[in-house]
């Protein structure tokens, strides 16, 4: 029964993936017809320079970085709800994601637009954030509800950093709105292939420790019982988490929550091991931040709305039921 819930909801979500990848190649609010963009897409007809330009490198881009990063970050909210033991941890509610934007911005104010510093930058302050959080969370007394309010205290502080940045250096970001609530309009090539590979490596090295991962279900003391070395893997699990998290924010803002709705979602599903709740996650990650960032270019045309702000609407409800549900519980 498992196993069949499994193959239905990952058949369910790669369709839906697909179906929402060619809506968002062939159909736009541009002047160029279904049709043209089809032929350059299949090479049936020689291309002309607005529709290559708006075919590979404006809609193809957009809609890999959709998929990508909402992969990542679902997978970012889902091995930090594992290595903690709390539905409520995600890579925005901990903190990271304001971390990683903060140090963006302030690698732009050093070094400029380099794409090695700005990713670094945003790892680097991911990484601050979460040591950041644990220590707070330490000091006040370990819980776990206290861990969470660290969580909002540090995301905060982040949040003030960049506010500075951008009030005092206007010029480091492009579109403020657009940094501060998470948006997918104008990524480019370069640091998408940057997030690709990120992603791709990451991955690979979580499917081959997702076993021990696994064992996280039983409770430390269990789990070391059984031979895991908790803390090593702990710690591996959430730097994993980090990464993911920072990488995203370097190449499309603060995008907020996708950690939290999905792998909660998913959790409702019946699933055989850790490894199939991975890539369940991580193909409805990529599906809601491509529907809703399709929803988002169309919903007001000719106005474009940043992706970030419709999830948030989606997510703020989403936290409110899951505290909700914890307190009653």
């Amino acid at each position: 029964m498992k196993s069949s819930n499994e193959k239905i909801w990952m058949i369910t979500g790669l369709l839906l993936l697909i179906a929402c990848s060619l809506f968002g190649v062939l159909a736009g609010n541009s002047s160029v017809g279904t049709k043209d963009l089809l032929s350059v897409l299949l090479g049936s007809t020689q291309s002309d320079t607005a529709t290559s330009i708006i075919l590979f490198d404006i809609r193809i881009p957009r809609i890999c970085a959709a998929i990508i990063c909402g992969a990542a970050l679902a997978l970012s909210g889902l091995l930090m709800q594992e290595a903690l033991s709390n539905p409520l941890a995600s890579p925005s509610i901990m903190g990271v994601n304001n971390g990683a934007g903060f140090f963006v911005l302030l690698s732009v104010v050093i070094f400029g637009h380099s794409l090695p510093a700005r990713t670094l930058m945003a790892f680097l302050g991911a990484i601050a954030s979460a040591g950041l959080v644990f220590v707070m969370s330490r000091l006040a007394g370990s819980s776990k509800n206290i861990l969470i309010l660290s969580g909002v205290a540090v995301s905060a502080l982040m949040s003030a950093g960049i506010n500075f940045c951008i009030t005092v250096w206007p010029d480091t970001v492009y579109d403020k709105t657009a940094f501060q609530i998470g948006s997918l309009q104008g990524i480019q090539a370069g640091p998408l292939v940057v997030t690709i590979v990120v992603v791709l490596i990451t991955l690979f090295f979580l499917l081959m420790i997702s076993p021990k991962i696994e064992l996280f279900a039983l409770g430390d003391e269990v789990a070391f019982g059984v031979g895991l070395p908790v803390r090593t893997y702990r710690f591996m699990t959430i730097m994993a988490a980090v990464i993911l998290a920072a990488t995203v924010v370097s190449i499309c803002g603060l995008i907020s929550f996708v950690g939290l709705i999905v792998p909660n979602a998913i959790k409702r599903i019946d699933i055989s091991s850790f490894k199939s709740r991975m890539i369940l996650t991580m193909i409805w990650g990529s599906n809601l931040l491509l529907f809703g960032d399709l929803f988002a270019k169309n919903i007001s045309y000719p106005y474009e709305l940043p992706v970030g702000m419709l999830i948030s609407l989606i997510g703020a409800p989403f936290f409110i039921i899951l505290l909700a549900k914890r307190h009653r519980g």
